[in-house]
């Protein structure tokens, strides 16, 4: 193609941003355009066009003898695609942009071999392909869907080649990047063996200098052409001078990775749907000997935050790993922390590499600085605590303890009196119960705890599938000011403070009238359940303690920060955090 022969405008200037910007600049520059991924630049005399192309020739070198079947996942402009078509492979191209689907027509003459789809909702049809292909594509999908589909369309043996940028520092999660050890890791779990493994970021480095300069040089026709704001080419250049100083610092990087299908696959690793839910229920019913309702599941994983992943072998559902977002207050500062639970592995697969295999890719995947929850905790049994030790999967940092009151005529509080809270008299008292948590905030700015507003009061206690709960806060007579807030369970002869908000020096009078509510429904027992380090705010002279083997692990897989070191002791953690019933 050249300058006398350039494609019209109308053909690239509807496709998504950045790459519109990227394709009209190149025609403005060079007259040309080829492709829209990284050049890898074997000097600083190479052209970007001749750069490009050697990128592809790489790719090339590592095919099979033709005639190969070939699918060319985000095919791009086609570029690629009609080179090893020409040369003789049986090739097919699949991206869910349609504006480029039409301009590799404009350019096939309408023969082009490509289909509208992403990769998470194509099917193949009697075809069962040689190489899976991924120029600068792998990067905007699920790492879990490019293997998972990548075994569904391989034959046995079969080729996976990946060209992309990735983040070279595990530690350090960017939305758009895979981590590439983790990735490397994730596809010997899921089937594949890596054959080659190059390092080209060196290479395709220039390619941002590049864009950074051909993007002000032409900024005004850009603009003007593609309908952009002077900000939208601002953030752009601001993108590409971030990219590049990662570059520098060895953060980010450009890799080539060859995979080879094995033919040993058996496991599948997958994010739960809810159309599972009925094999969700009877692997619950194996591990736990307790029936599951539908009810009670999707009340528990009814937050868009919460994720949980699978493990299938053939059609049979082996293993679920979940976890369930959780609000909290870190040293003070507001993140998002995930509960790990519902750790389940089939009895009769228990020894294989399916426990293992869940839990590290979902700490990879979900874990850690930067990504969507800060850190994870849980309250594991003791065996499946131990098995994660063993794999270096967690780490302990606190334990769980119980306070036990001895009770005996309880007088009433003549300066004090409670008032029940349930589903009709919350909204009254949200304010009170907001006002309550903010200041037990305020005391615990040296802790990690688990945000109690009364959004989280709504959601925990009051729409749980079983109204099992009591909910009182304690008034002050005079002032008609609020000391705290308590949930009881109560069951059988025995009181149980599940949950408490309240200034820690409130948490005595508090604990006064927990004792008073327990004599009066005839209870002989009250007890709270609260992490070690915190329970001398609830001992006193009729209080007796007694260590719980519930270890509180932290996940560290893969996760550099916060440090074991860093949180040790500083969970607040009481029943009603790990008490679902």
């Amino acid at each position: 193609m050249t300058k006398n022969d350039l494609p019209p405008l109308s053909l690239y200037q509807n496709m998504s941003f950045p790459l519109n910007v990227y394709a009209h600049a190149l025609i403005l520059e060079e007259g040309q355009l080829n492709y829209l991924h990284y050049g890898l630049f074997k000097s600083a005399r190479t052209s970007l066009l001749d750069a490009q192309a050697y990128s592809t020739q790489l790719v090339l070198s590592q095919l099979p003898k033709k005639p190969a079947k070939l699918l060319d996942i985000g095919v791009g402009l086609g570029t690629t695609l009609k080179i090893l078509s020409d040369k003789g492979y049986q090739c097919q191209g699949i991206t869910p942009d349609l504006n480029q689907i039409n301009y590799i027509q404009q350019q096939w003459n309408n023969s082009a071999p490509v289909r509208c789809v992403s990769l998470e909702d194509f099917e193949p049809a009697s075809e069962v392909f040689d190489i899976l292909l991924f120029q600068e594509s792998a990067q905007y999908i699920d790492p879990l869907v490019i293997f998972n589909q990548a075994i569904a369309c391989l034959k046995n043996a079969g080729s996976l080649l990946i060209l992309d940028e990735f983040s070279l520092n595990n530690y350090q999660h960017t939305e758009n990047l895979h981590a590439l050890d983790q990735f490397i890791a994730l596809a010997k779990r899921t089937g594949f063996e890596l054959i080659n493994q190059q390092d080209l970021s060196y290479f395709a480095a220039p390619t941002l200098k590049y864009l950074l300069n051909v993007t002000q040089k032409h900024k005004k026709q850009l603009t003007s052409d593609l309908n952009l704001t002077s900000n939208q080419l601002k953030q752009l250049d601001q993108s590409n001078q971030y990219y590049q100083q990662k570059y520098d610092a060895g953060d980010y990087g450009y890799a080539f990775l060859h995979f080879k299908k094995t033919a040993s696959t058996e496991l599948t690793i997958k994010q739960a749907e809810a159309h599972d839910f009925k094999k969700i229920q009877s692997l619950f019913k194996s591990c736990f000997n307790e029936a599951l309702t539908a009810e009670f599941w999707q009340w528990k994983y009814r937050l868009p935050e919460s994720k949980a992943l699978c493990v299938w072998k053939d059609n049979a559902l082996i293993a679920h790993y979940g976890g369930l977002p959780r609000k909290i207050l870190y040293f003070s500062d507001p993140q998002q922390a995930v509960q790990i639970g519902d750790v389940m592995v089939d009895p009769t697969q228990r020894g294989t590499s399916a426990f293992f295999d869940l839990a590290a890719t979902f700490l990879e995947r979900y874990i850690g600085e930067g990504k969507i929850f800060c850190l994870g905790f849980g309250f594991p049994n003791d065996r499946a605590m131990k098995i994660a030790e063993h794999f270096g999967l967690y780490q302990q940092v606190e334990s769980m303890g119980e306070i036990s009151w001895t009770l005996g005529n309880s007088r009433p509080k003549l300066n004090s009196h409670l008032k029940i809270i349930n589903s009709k008299t919350i909204e009254s008292f949200k304010p009170v119960i907001d006002d309550l948590w903010q200041q037990m905030a305020s005391d615990l700015q040296t802790a990690i705890v688990g945000v109690r507003d009364s959004n989280y009061i709504i959601n925990r206690y009051l729409t749980h599938p079983k109204p099992i709960y009591y909910i009182v806060a304690v008034k002050q007579r005079l002032t008609q000011k609020f000391f705290g807030l308590l949930v009881l369970t109560f069951t059988e002869q025995r009181c149980d403070i599940v949950d408490l908000i309240a200034p820690t020096q409130h948490i005595p009078l508090v604990m006064q009238h927990a004792q008073r509510l327990a004599v009066l429904h005839q209870c002989t027992e009250l007890c709270c359940q609260i992490t070690q380090g915190f329970s001398s705010h609830f001992q006193a002279s009729n209080t007796s303690y007694t260590p719980l083997n519930i270890r509180i692990p932290t996940s560290i897989w893969g996760i550099k920060k916060p440090t074991v070191n860093s949180i040790k002791n500083r969970w607040w953690l009481m029943a009603g955090d790990m008490d679902f019933r």
